[in-house]
């Protein structure tokens, strides 16, 4: 863990906490989707008032078949993103899940997370993750809602 600290730029606190303000993930794009983004952009319609939603950075193809696709955004595209993600009715409509974009540190975290969100899901509960590494669970026969953080030193 220590090596990642070293590795870890001394930028904005969104970027300590291991998400790239500068980029943003859709989860889950179709092949004409991820075509359609590389060629023409995001068709995102009135929100952005015309306006560029990002720019295509990369791509990769997931186990399902679905693709991932990283787009680089400023500041304000990057707010109309977390919006849409809020509303969440664009995405339902596109099939396409909007996340953050984790940096290498970001993404480590999570992998220690990661058996906690596995056991979980396991027990019947439906987990989901909050910011880097964070988990929040619902369970599935009510609305009750139960945290599970991780602090960011554990493990060291």
């Amino acid at each position: 863990m220590s090596a990642l600290r070293q590795q870890q730029p001394a930028l904005s606190q969104p970027q300590e906490l291991g998400i790239d303000e500068g980029k943003v993930l859709l989860r889950g794009l179709t092949e004409g989707q991820r075509d359609q983004i590389r060629r023409d952009g995001v068709p995102l319609g009135p929100r952005t008032e015309g306006r560029s939603a990002g720019k295509y950075a990369r791509h990769w193809r997931r186990k399902d078949g679905l693709y991932n696709v990283v787009l680089e955004v400023t500041p304000a595209q990057n707010a109309v993103w977390r919006q849409l993600a809020k509303d969440g009715e664009w995405a339902r409509e596109k099939r396409v899940k909007i996340a953050p974009y984790l940096t290498p540190l970001g993404r480590a975290l999570r992998r220690q997370m990661q058996s906690r969100f596995d056991s979980l899901w396991e027990q019947g509960l439906k987990p989901r993750w909050q910011g880097v590494c964070g988990i929040v669970c619902q369970r599935r026969a009510g609305s009750s809602q139960d945290s599970d953080r991780s602090s960011m030193s554990s493990g060291d």
